[in-house]
């Protein structure tokens, strides 16, 4: 699995994240899924979440989808709004200003359960917080199948 490349990447994942908010004493959970889904022109992921939040007085449904762009500098995650939210640079630091928030994320694969796990600090006057994703890969992408799916 070569992280850098995400197009490796392909399939569906199994999700866990804990969310250890600092500033108001409070964790979280999130539980469900991850897929990862070429676009047709092949420079572009669909990254999709789906999963159960516990957050606070929360316990229900949870959806997010993010893009990952290829473009002349490499990869970028991108918003569904094709906003940036960071460059794809698994094992390195990366960054992302959402006003005066800042956070600071990596991504990086466990050697013995080739999990990937990406650990975002967020801090500002809003925000103290840490979200640790845990993704384990539950079904590789099967090209052949989803075409079949589609011409059905």
């Amino acid at each position: 699995m070569n992280v850098a490349d995400p197009l490796t990447l392909l399939g569906t994942w199994r999700l866990d994240r804990v969310i250890e908010d600092r500033r108001n004493d409070v964790r979280g959970t999130a539980s469900g899924r991850l897929t990862l889904e070429p676009e047709p022109d092949g420079d572009r992921i669909r990254w999709a979440e789906e999963c159960r939040l516990e957050w606070r007085d929360y316990s229900g449904p949870a959806t997010r989808t993010y893009y990952l762009d290829r473009g002349p500098d490499g990869w970028q995650l991108t918003f569904d709004d094709g906003r940036l939210f960071h460059p794809w640079r698994p094992g390195e630091t990366v960054r992302h200003d959402c006003g005066a928030d800042d956070y600071t994320g990596t991504v990086t694969v466990d050697p013995q359960t080739r999990e990937l796990i990406i650990v975002w600090q967020v801090t500002g006057p809003r925000k103290d917080y840490t979200s640790t994703t845990r993704l384990t890969l539950t079904r590789p992408y099967d090209r052949d199948a989803t075409a079949e799916a589609t011409v059905r």
